[in-house]
């Protein structure tokens, strides 16, 4: 009766954290996808867009998205809505290649 309970306690555990890494996965999507239509929005300049872009990438990224960090590292490589910078561009894609995306 012990072993039941202490095995329902476990799997109770395990299937409460498989729901909290699919929220933060899907809160992350959301916010990388906010990003990216924020990209293709032309009804500001792209330098602002870009600037906001990468407030939304990086909340995703916090969330431990791949394409928001990616993404990250493109905008520090070429100065995109933030200051040119090779060493976090490196930072950026070395951690989306660490979360197995494929370009990074």
């Amino acid at each position: 009766m012990v072993l039941i309970l202490t095995l329902g306690l476990i799997l109770l555990v395990l299937a409460s954290a498989g729901k909290l890494h699919a929220e933060d996965h899907s809160k992350g999507q959301m916010r990388y996808r906010t990003g990216l239509k924020l990209l293709k929005d032309q009804s500001q300049d792209a330098a602002t867009n870009h600037a906001k872009a990468n407030i939304w990438s990086t909340m995703a990224a916090h969330d431990g998205h791949e394409g928001a960090l990616f993404h990250l590292g493109v905008s520090y490589e070429n100065g995109r809505g933030v200051q040119k910078d090779l060493r976090l561009a490196a930072h950026f894609y070395r951690l989306a290649a660490l979360r197995h995306h494929v370009v990074a």
